[in-house]
């Protein structure tokens, strides 16, 4: 295209522009061949930008009243920080609360599953110091824990055409589930055994007395929940020579077998379709023996025991 047919075609985009047309509306008063972004490029080029959108009418004081308010209610929507603001008499718009969040450099984003209060920092060092100073070695400990299946996990989300639903079943609560009881150790052992619905205390205990009695480790790790401090879970522990030993509270990731869930209930999402009742359980058991190799499990371990000392020699409540 030559230099005076541009000129031309910039001439017309200014005045377009001027008229406040959208640009796929100039586009069209230009040349129909001219595409939306070549105009965009064009009122860079020859300075016919736009004016720029205004910026909110907020005040130093008001972002910053936002952003007092998000710390101190981070679960609060653009909605709720502009009605706060309102029965402090400052009138804002939702859209411009949002600009005001952007201003004091907050984004939306997912909540953190691990519970960190002081109290549990504190648990979590003294934990971690008493596996250093005890000298508890990977190789002394067998990781016990249950895990809850649901034995329907069919896909949520799928293809349809346009305006159609997806025909599917999809995974629900309302058929059966169970609970897979799980014991690991570093060097490849797997304990394991399917239950029912739920676990409690007893099916704990029975757990330890049937599957942990030949077992060479010396501590039994298990997360803090109240059905392993029972009377009758202790005296499982004693009956088959493994000293329990605690986690912190919500303190999942220095246990190996937490990993061991994950990776199972992976492998149950990726697969279309899961057949209940024994064919289910039988899966759950053949994907155990096939997902959580020995060096797999090894590693495991591994990891979990790096987070312990990593912890344990950085300052308290760090």
């Amino acid at each position: 295209m030559g230099q005076t047919d541009q000129r031309v075609k910039l001439m017309r985009l200014c005045n377009a522009i001027t008229l406040s047309k959208p640009f796929r509306e100039a586009a069209g008063l230009v040349d129909n061949q001219v595409s939306k972004s070549t105009l965009h490029r064009w009122s860079k080029l020859d300075d016919l930008g736009r004016k720029p959108r205004a910026r909110p009418k907020t005040s130093a004081d008001t972002v910053e009243r936002v952003r007092q308010h998000l710390l101190t209610k981070p679960h609060s929507t653009a909605r709720d920080v502009a009605d706060e603001l309102a029965a402090l008499g400052v009138s804002l718009s939702v859209s411009s609360v949002r600009a005001c969040i952007r201003m004091a450099g907050f984004t939306r984003k997912a909540c953190r599953w691990v519970v960190s209060t002081e109290a549990v920092e504190a648990k979590r060092d003294a934990f971690t110091r008493m596996m250093v100073e005890e000298g508890i070695q990977p190789c002394d400990v067998i990781n016990f824990d249950e895990s809850h299946f649901e034995t329907v996990n069919h896909p949520s989300h799928g293809y349809a055409p346009r305006g159609q639903r997806v025909n599917l079943a999809v995974r629900g609560y309302r058929g059966s589930s169970v609970s897979l009881l799980l014991a690991i150790t570093s060097t490849g052992e797997r304990r394991a055994a399917i239950e029912s619905g739920g676990v409690n205390a007893a099916t704990v205990a029975r757990f330890i007395r049937t599957h942990l009695r030949d077992t060479t480790k010396r501590f039994l790790l298990m997360d803090n929940a109240s059905i392993h401090k029972t009377r009758d879970v202790l005296s499982a522990c004693a009956e088959v020579g493994l000293a329990p030993l605690f986690l912190a509270p919500y303190s999942p990731f220095y246990a190996p077998v937490e990993m061991c869930f994950h990776v199972l209930k992976h492998g149950l999402r990726a697969t279309p379709v899961r057949r209940a009742g024994a064919d289910f359980r039988d899966g759950l058991l053949h994907d155990v023996a096939q997902r959580l190799s020995t060096q797999a499990m090894a590693n495991m371990f591994r990891k979990c025991w790096e987070r312990v000392r990593a912890r344990a020699a950085a300052p308290t409540g760090a």
